[in-house]
């Protein structure tokens, strides 16, 4: 037994009448926020705040070694990993011998502390796993512990998601005040968190922890922050020993009375402490040695440094001591309010242009990782891909942090961001254009150039901006990083309306041109006019496609201005759309397969932003969202309206006025609309701060009600002015009623569901019945206090992407589940030097379909990780959740022996969700609740305690399941 578990089983031994106190040394480091990461790592720019990342991990290794009771966590991997790749062979020697003795322990371990209400579930668990890939192959340690102490608000599916990884226990800091002050008087700061409803509990049952004090050292004892240190001379006129043991002990007393155990965990440290590590940890010990010393003052109390695993083994053995019972929350921590008028709820959609840049990267990274994966026999001959890839992942890693992804950070840190992700961005198409040249260029011994075109967004394409030459075509390459078929249409500038395509196979392929949007037009007129076309793209593969502008085929559709007139209609066989003749704007939507028509009505609108008033000095800035009114203003009830109508597509283009335009485009044969806006930027000549919302007004008796995502996965049901934890108090009925949504948002009635699926990160709400509003862009010109001291005065443009889906609510899931993952996998276009098409397919190698079929409707491969030791993590899913779909919410197999074209599993693993450690050897601990007791199983799978043996490999997925193998794929 080691020497901090005898203390506790001493003080648990007397009837849990010793109070044992955890001090648990930490600090809390930010990769990005006031200061960029690397500003941060090195000290640099300490004008704007003191702090330098690696001063603090160097101190805190040599004080660790000074003294074998200290202890310390760490939670980012990314400084870490960094850190570590500068030290001396000796220093790497005793870092791992403090890890190995428990006094350093890696808490969490992902790459950052990712944010929970704008981040993708995926690109959560690409980010974690980055971390434990780096820990396990570092240190051979696997996290056990979640510590999300500073993000703005806590997700029911990501509390699951750490339960998937094999946590004991999740911390944090922040949640409603008004959550918060119920749960401090009822004792119930600490509680089992059930992650989500589709797991059989207690799979996704998560021991809870919530601070009592925030996650910073107690009042008093922020030494390096100017607070007294302790003076314990008796002899000295400033000896203070005494006055401050009294406060502290009475302090750590106060606090116990709110949690159900003999335990209480202290953080002794916050952000960016332990510059100073001998400072903190003297201090600390002179206090605690003069409390020890004085048994009589300080009666039953036991002080110690701590972790917070040992904490949670500690709070575990008193409940199977004692009997203790936890009670059960199934919802999640949104919004968060630190005061009647302070809803963290603004960051849902702050600076949307770097949360829809950040998102749209996973699918890059996706597509980087398959084909390395996947054609093993090209990805070889590129020495660089792996490393290339890597500089991707790790900015994805850094993105998402909880001042990343949320755009709370100050604007040259949002530049850094966005800067990082570009030069990853850029390395992960050199990986993949040169793999995917190889494979193309089809074992000839050369590479085909392969080219990318990441302007598309504004209509720019350098690759097809120029005439063809008689007789050519410039080759498309179109990647599908998803595992099911796909059939759409894509689209690319051209300088010319005519224009010619042709498939693989040399046919024509039907397509449509029409002038460019005025205001992408470039003045080269080489993006005049653009071309629609269809395409069909296996799973995980590829298809080409030739591009003429020296040929016309194609159908040219001209522009209609219209003016005032009747109504006029646009429709395709599956749903009709009705706009006004008078206001240009959307009035009905008809289903045309069962022609329910729906009256839906939407209009672009704004809230003006608060600089304060004298109800409260709280404005609207990048965290908070506290609009001066309840009802959002009309930008104008009229739009300037144009329409293309053709046999593929027809398009309804609304002006509202300098900065906001809108698309809709219905295509043949799709049953949902893309809806396409321009936003920004946002005009302040009036000195009003403005946040733009798109709002639907429908005929839906929705009884108050909406449903919102939770990180892209299961969706929460949210019920306007209302709470299911504590009777709710509103003094901000606009901004307590928003919600962040990743994927989409839902309003129903009995028969009819109106659905959104978003491609980046927004906040919504219904604050009416039949409504459903959605923040789109935010400028401020005031900061709101919460520690940025930068207003959020961004003049940035965004291009932002609905699907929006009217349909039976009894099928509304399947066409959700669908899309938000098309959405947010556009295929990856690369395009090649201008060729004859004939010689280029006899040639090269015009597809490439490693899947032998297409996944069902209901399975995702949601992973393909390589890694350096040559396996990989393979990783599958159910997307849809429990009861969402008659057909589709139920369990589907998966036969890996039958899935590959050319490559089969020679080794197969399952393990947690992040690959790090195999289920087998996971052993979580077993929590009391009030109406059972959870136990230590893992997963309803029949292999989830073992491997999987060759010749078994049907892999079954119930809904929402994800499971996570390691493997080795050979030819």
């Amino acid at each position: 037994m080691t020497r901090w578990w005898l203390l506790v089983a001493l003080a648990v031994g007397v009837s849990g009448a010793v109070l044992n106190v955890h001090i648990v040394p930490h600090t809390h480091d930010d990769v990005g926020w006031l200061k960029t990461v690397d500003q941060y790592y090195y000290g640099l720019n300490n004008s704007i705040q003191y702090a330098g990342v690696q001063y603090i991990i160097d101190n805190v290794v040599s004080a660790l070694a000074q003294n074998p009771d200290r202890t310390f966590i760490y939670v980012e991997t990314a400084f870490f990993a960094r850190w570590w790749s500068e030290q001396t062979a000796s220093t790497q020697e005793l870092v791992q011998e403090l890890v190995t003795s428990g006094q350093l322990e890696f808490i969490s371990g992902g790459w950052c502390m990712n944010d929970e209400a704008t981040a993708h579930y995926i690109a959560i668990l690409d980010q974690m796993t980055l971390g434990h890939r780096w820990l396990l192959e570092t240190f051979g340690v696997t996290p056990r512990i979640a510590w999300q102490i500073d993000p703005f608000g806590h997700s029911v599916n990501l509390a699951g998601l750490f339960a998937l990884m094999g946590f004991d226990a999740l911390f944090f800091a922040r949640l409603d005040y008004q959550d918060y002050a119920k749960r401090h008087d009822e004792q119930n700061l600490e509680f089992i968190w059930r992650g989500t409803n589709a797991y059989t509990a207690p799979t996704t049952d998560l021991f809870t922890s919530i601070f009592h004090s925030g996650y910073g050292s107690p009042s008093g004892m922020w030494y390096e922050s100017g607070d007294d240190p302790v003076a314990d001379d008796p002899k000295m006129l400033s000896y203070n020993v005494d006055i401050l043991a009294d406060n502290f002990y009475n302090e750590m007393m106060s606090w116990s009375t709110s949690y159900k155990t003999n335990n209480l965990l202290v953080p002794f440290g916050s952000d960016f402490l332990f510059q100073n590590a001998d400072m903190e940890y003297k201090n600390m010990e002179k206090l605690m040695t003069y409390i020890q010393a004085n048994p009589s003052r300080y009666p039953n109390i036991n002080i110690f440094y701590s972790t917070p695993s040992r904490y949670v083994e500690a709070v575990n053995a008193y409940q199977n001591t004692y009997g203790t019972t936890w009670s059960v929350k199934t919802d999640d921590f949104f919004p968060y309010a630190d005061s009647a008028h302070s809803f963290w709820t603004g960051y849902f959609t702050s600076r949307p242009a770097q949360k829809g840049f950040t998102q749209s990267r996973t699918s890059i990274l996706h597509t980087a990782h398959n084909l390395y994966t996947l054609a093993p026999w090209a990805s070889s001959q590129v020495t660089t891909a792996m490393k290339n890839i890597k500089t991707l992942e790790a900015a994805l890693g850094v993105g998402l942090h909880h001042d990343g992804i949320t755009g709370t950070e100050k604007q040259h840190v949002c530049d850094d961001y966005c800067l990082r992700l570009d030069i990853g961005t850029n390395a992960a198409y050199d990986a993949i254009s040169n793999i995917a040249g190889i494979m193309v260029a089809n074992a000839t011994g050369q590479t085909t150039y392969l080219s990318f075109c990441p302007l598309l967004n504004v209509s720019v394409c350098p690759a097809t901006s120029k005439t063809t030459s008689a007789g050519n075509f410039i080759p498309v390459v179109l990647y599908n990083t998803l595992s099911w078929s796909r059939t759409e249409y894509v689209r690319f500038p051209v300088p010319s309306s005519v224009v010619q395509v042709l498939d693989s196979s040399l046919q024509s392929v039907s397509a449509q041109v029409f002038l460019t949007e005025p205001s992408d037009v470039l003045t080269d007129d080489s993006n005049k006019y653009t071309v629609v076309f269809k395409v069909t793209v296996p799973p995980m593969g590829y298809a080409t496609y030739f591009l003429s502008s020296s040929v016309s085929t194609a159908e040219y559709t001209p522009i209609r201005t219209l003016s005032p007139e009747a109504d006029y209609v646009v429709k395709n066989e599956y749903i009709e759309l009705t706009f006004d003749g008078t206001s240009g704007m959307l009035k009905q939507v008809r289903n045309m397969k069962t022609q329910v028509i729906t009256q839906v009505a939407q209009n672009f609108m704004w809230y003006k932003g608060s600089i304060g008033n004298l109800e409260s000095s709280q404005a609207s800035g990048a965290y908070i969202f506290r609009p001066t009114a309840q009802t959002p203003n009309i930008f104008t009830s009229t739009a300037t309206v144009s329409i293309v109508s053709g046999s593929l597509v027809t398009e309804v283009r609304q002006t509202f006025n300098t900065f906001i335009q809108q698309t809709y485009r219905i295509y043949t044969g799709q049953p949902h609309v893309e809806v396409f806006s321009t936003v920004g930027p946002i005009e302040i000549a009036d000195l009003d701060g403005k946040e733009v919302i798109t709002k639907y007004t429908t005929n839906l008796d929705t009884s108050n009600k909406f449903y919102t995502d939770s990180n892209g996965m299961e969706m929460q049901e949210r019920i306007l002015d209302y709470r299911p934890t504590w009777d709710l108090t509103l003094e901000e009925p606009v901004a307590g009623n928003y919600y962040p949504i990743v994927s989409a948002a839902a309003i129903k009635d009995a028969t009819t569901q109106l659905t959104v699926i978003v491609d980046r990160a927004e906040g919504t709400s219904s604050l009416s019945s039949g409504e459903l509003e959605i923040m789109l862009h935010r400028r401020l010109l005031k900061d709101d206090s919460r520690g940025v001291d930068e207003a959020l005065n961004e003049n940035t443009v965004i291009r932002a992407t609905h699907y929006l889906v009217i349909n039976d609510t009894s099928v509304s899931a399947r066409q959700m589940r669908r899309l938000q993952h098309i959405i947010n996998n556009p295929f990856t276009a690369m395009f090649g030097l201008e060729a004859n098409p004939s010689t280029f397919v006899s040639k090269y190698k015009t597809s490439f379909t490693p899947l032998r079929y297409s996944l069902p409707d209901n399975a995702l491969i949601e992973g393909i990780l390589p890694l350096d030791s040559g396996e990989v993590v393979f990783r599958l899913q159910n997307t849809f959740g429990l009861n969402e779909d008659s057909e589709l919410s139920k369990t589907v197999s998966i036969n890996l022996d039958t899935l590959f074209t050319d490559l089969v599993f020679v080794q197969l693993t399952e393990t947690q969700i992040t690959g790090n450690q195999a289920l087998s050897s996971v052993k979580r601990l077993s929590w009391n609740t009030a109406a059972t007791t959870t136990k230590s199983t893992q997963s309803p799978s029949p292999t989830s305690s073992r491997s999987i043996l060759l010749q078994d490999r049907i892999i079954t997925l119930n809904p929402m399941q994800l499971r996570t193998f390691r493997a080795r794929l050979a030819n």
